[in-house]
């Protein structure tokens, strides 16, 4: 299993960071993930060198957690506007792969895209450089950014599946 995973995994970044066949999108996906390396930089700069002048720590967490608010709408829309993409599914149902190992890779699938790449590059960096948060709530942003991943998924597979017992009526 752990094969077939990092098969998967290996293959996804590759034709997301050096496929050869549409240069600009190629371009496109560097600059959104070199984006996201220095939105987090400077938004650690901002939070460290304000840290003196607010008062309490407290006011920090909750900017940063509005910010991180609004980063979980900006990645739940992602997928709906401006038109709905549907779940990819990179294993057919046919195949013979049992449900776990199929439920880890498509989800695997929804990890590896550029968006959440450079979210994730994005809290890498802004949260040891920041100096603010301790371990606890680096815990926190990372099982929160699981969550939504994983809640949005199942959120466009309720209304795909919505969507095909509609058809049928």
């Amino acid at each position: 299993m752990g094969k077939l995973i990092a098969f998967i995994a290996g293959k996804r970044i590759r034709t997301l960071f050096f496929s050869d066949k549409e240069p600009l999108s190629l371009i496109s996906r560097y600059f959104l993930v070199l984006i996201g390396v220095i939105y987090g930089l400077l938004f650690a700069f901002m939070i460290s060198k304000n840290a003196g002048h607010v008062s309490g720590d407290r006011l920090l967490r909750l900017s940063t957690f509005s910010v991180l608010i609004f980063l979980s709408f900006v990645l739940t829309i992602k997928n709906y506007i401006p038109n709905f993409r549907p779940v990819t599914l990179v294993i057919s149902p046919f195949y013979p792969v049992s449900p776990l190992k199929r439920a880890i890779i498509h989800s695997l699938t929804d990890l590896f895209v550029p968006t959440t790449i450079s979210l994730t590059l994005f809290l890498a960096i802004f949260l040891p450089f920041s100096g603010i948060f301790s371990i606890f709530d680096t815990v926190f942003i990372v099982f929160w950014l699981l969550t939504l991943i994983y809640s949005e998924r199942s959120f466009r597979l309720i209304i795909e599946s919505a969507i095909r017992s509609f058809i049928w009526f």
